[in-house]
């Protein structure tokens, strides 16, 4: 298959295309802040570009489903089913054997797509995502199998909640709101220095999660299929708006 991944839940735009045959993978990283609408579709189309890939032959979407960014998640979504539903009439004249009749859309939970990675060299790991107000989107990862929902929390909170969850050994801290992450922490009079110097912040943190959807998304494809029609971001939070209504 040939897989486009893109993740756009964070201030990092990171988008990939990967194919079968032959085996190859471009990505584009930009650490730019929440600039996405302008870029997103650029880098599409020079990583089709760099490979000679056309879209109609794209067999599969996978992007990034939540928690992050409301704007962000919206617009990778939005890209992400546009793309799908352009190179459906186009496909349905040419299938390859073995490819979806029509492309597909597969979307992955961001935080399950930021721990793949640091999940093959840490026992315990926790994605984070800076969710503003204070707290983090975070979960916590044992042994590559997650441990927790999808956490809103102050990040003293999701500190303890690791300690809690964690056997001995180091504690590494994943995703683009790691550093801050850890300052927060560290700076806590809640935890105990001994405490926070088991956390470390995984070296890649600013790199995006593509990797993570293009082997999740793929795995997801062949487990369940597509995402439903109607499928849409999970943000975690109520929007400000939502909020307002309820108090």
């Amino acid at each position: 298959m040939n897989v486009l991944a893109i993740d756009t839940a964070t201030e990092i735009l990171a988008v990939a295309l990967e194919t079968d045959s032959p085996p190859r993978r471009v990505a584009i990283v930009r650490d730019a802040g929440l600039r996405h609408a302008a870029a997103l579709m650029p880098a599409v189309r020079l990583l089709l570009a760099d490979l000679d890939i056309a879209l109609a032959a794209v067999d599969l979407v996978v992007c990034a489903a939540g928690p992050g960014s409301f704007t962000g998640l919206r617009i990778g979504m939005a890209t992400a089913k546009g793309l799908v539903e352009a190179c459906a009439p186009k496909r349905a004249l040419g299938v390859r054997p073995g490819a979806p009749a029509a492309g597909a859309l597969v979307s992955v939970p961001t935080l399950d797509a930021l721990a793949w990675s640091p999940c093959a060299l840490a026992q315990t790991v926790v994605p984070v995502i800076d969710a503003r107000k204070g707290r983090y989107y975070a979960a916590v990862f044992r042994d590559g199998v997650r441990a927790t929902v999808d956490l809103d929390l102050e990040a003293s909170a999701v500190a303890r909640r690791a300690l809690d969850l964690a056997a001995s050994g180091p504690i590494v801290v994943c995703g683009p709101g790691a550093e801050r992450f850890l300052e927060t922490v560290i700076a806590s009079p809640e935890i105990p220095a001994a405490e926070t110097a088991r956390f470390r912040a995984d070296r890649l943190s600013r790199q995006g999660c593509v990797a993570g959807l293009l082997a999740l998304g793929r795995a997801a494809f062949r487990e369940r299929g597509p995402d439903p029609a109607d499928s849409g971001p999970n943000y975690v939070r109520g929007s400000d708006a939502e909020l307002a209504r309820t108090t």
